[in-house]
């Protein structure tokens, strides 16, 4: 067994980690590929089954499949209170308010920027698909250890 002077694992041992290292990046990187083209996919059957439905009696209905059961449900999204447009808000609140006597405390400003901030903010509403799963997924298998290494995967000392 060949040793770099200064490490505590032969090169056999440190090659094989990251042969595996690099397997399971590219494993990684394909998988995440893949992902995202399945996601896209689902995406657009997901519209195909939307726009047929839309306007339909049919599109309250439960759809029974074999994991469980999909239905049309309204997603709300709410406008991200980015500090961009925290600043938008605070210069048309500024900009609209009216002095009042009434909001002669910092706790009662606050609370009527609060309100203008709550009362302004857009909410989005879209339809999705939102699926119910009646069967409980199994767990996942454990990782595999590289043989050589303790039982924590990392080398030992």
């Amino acid at each position: 067994m060949s040793m770099i002077p200064g490490l505590q694992v032969g090169v056999d041992m440190l090659t094989k980690w990251i042969q595996s290292w690099v397997h399971y990046d590219n494993l990684a990187s394909a998988h995440s590929r893949q992902a995202t083209n399945a996601r896209k996919l689902r995406d657009e059957n997901e519209e195909h089954v939307i726009k047929a439905l839309a306007g339909t009696p049919n599109e309250k209905m439960i759809i029974q499949i074999h994991s469980g059961r999909l239905q049309i449900v309204e997603d709300r999204h709410v406008q991200p209170l980015t500090l961009g447009r925290l600043e938008e808000f605070l210069g048309e609140y500024f900009a609209t308010r009216q002095r009042s006597p009434m909001l002669d405390t910092p706790e009662k400003e606050t609370a009527a920027v609060m309100k203008f901030i709550r009362e302004h903010r857009s909410t989005q509403i879209s339809k999705k698909l939102k699926k119910s799963s009646n069967v409980s997924q199994p767990p996942l298998p454990p990782l595999p250890v590289p043989s050589g290494s303790g039982p924590s995967g990392k080398p030992p000392k």
